[in-house]
């Protein structure tokens, strides 16, 4: 099934009588192909509740999302291939992050938490203010008036979270069960990393544990053939959800792209049409090339040897 290009539009609205599902699909119901992408930050939706516990501006919160990055997998759902992108802005919830990774200081019922989360030893992210549910930025300070209610928490991890992973957890079984491989690519945009000649495109498989060498060079080659420069594993070397979502012993696997946003977006941070269709069918290729890649190493997929 195609996505609705207006989907993610409409999910960027807050009325009353609408729920707003924790993501949007392209091709669920498409046969499994091997590749499958995900989009975790770039969720418009504000609800009008975190909106008003907001010490600053809704300009400083969009700061946080990968902002309009999923204008680049149009080409990829055109082609088939299965597209999960969250609804849901990351101030909300940040679904690169483990469900313990929550700071203490955002809960007003601390101690009904402190079983449940890292407190005495949080994470990096979670001291820099960017855990499951971000609490500080850079320029800005802290971004709540106060803190929340525990349930409250919890029910965003119930209703967003969960359901997102379970959701790429089931189709990777399908993939895996159809093909006998699988690949997640967890598709970000970045800042732009300064310095001399600096990178367009990151790649990132948290040091070689969750994808072989030979994909992502398959990956990094076809990004070079354009002319865009490459960096691998620094500075992102992937998270949450490629670490969580790979098995490699099973040959399902997983890598982390990020893309220099100031690539596509023009300098009001609006989508630029020209960039965006360019890198749009870039990242269908890369899809396309991994597939190939992994059919190459392991033969075509079972089903169809099945059929024979």
């Amino acid at each position: 099934m195609k996505r609705d290009s207006s989907d993610l539009e409409r999910a960027a609205c807050d009325p009353a009588t609408v729920v707003v599902p924790p993501f949007v699909l392209a091709n669920a119901d498409a046969p499994a192909r091997a590749v499958l992408l995900s989009v975790p930050h770039a969720g418009r939706y504000y609800p009008q509740s975190l909106l008003e516990a907001a010490r600053v501006p809704v300009e400083a919160l969009q700061r946080l999302e990968d902002r309009y990055v999923d204008r680049l997998t149009a080409d990829t759902a055109e082609q088939g291939f299965m597209v999960q992108t969250a609804t849901h802005a990351r101030a909300f919830i940040d679904l690169n992050r483990a469900p313990d990774e929550i700071d203490a200081g955002m809960v007003r019922d601390v101690a009904q938490s402190r079983a449940a989360t890292r407190v005495g030893k949080p994470s990096e992210k979670v001291l820099a203010g960017l855990g499951l549910f971000p609490r500080r930025l850079h320029r800005f300070g802290e971004l709540w008036r106060g803190g929340f209610d525990w349930d409250e928490l919890q029910a965003r991890i119930a209703a967003i979270h969960r359901p997102y992973h379970q959701a790429l957890e089931q189709r990777m079984d399908v993939a895996l069960r159809a093909h006998g491989h699988t690949l997640l690519i967890d598709l970000h945009s970045m800042p732009g990393l300064g310095g001399i000649a600096p990178a367009t495109l990151v790649i990132g498989d948290r040091h070689g544990a969750t994808a072989p060498p030979w994909l992502v060079e398959a990956i990094e080659q076809e990004v070079q053939s354009t002319g865009l420069r490459v960096a691998y594993n620094r500075p992102y070397a992937g998270g949450y959800i490629i670490a969580r979502h790979s098995r490699p012993e099973r040959r399902r696997y997983a890598v982390q792209i990020e893309i220099d946003r100031t690539a596509y977006l023009d300098a009001q941070g609006q989508p630029e049409r020209a960039a965006c269709a360019r890198l749009s069918a870039l990242v269908a290729r890369v899809a396309t090339v991994a597939e190939f890649a992994l059919a190459e190493r392991f033969g075509p997929p079972l089903w169809s040897q099945a059929a024979e």
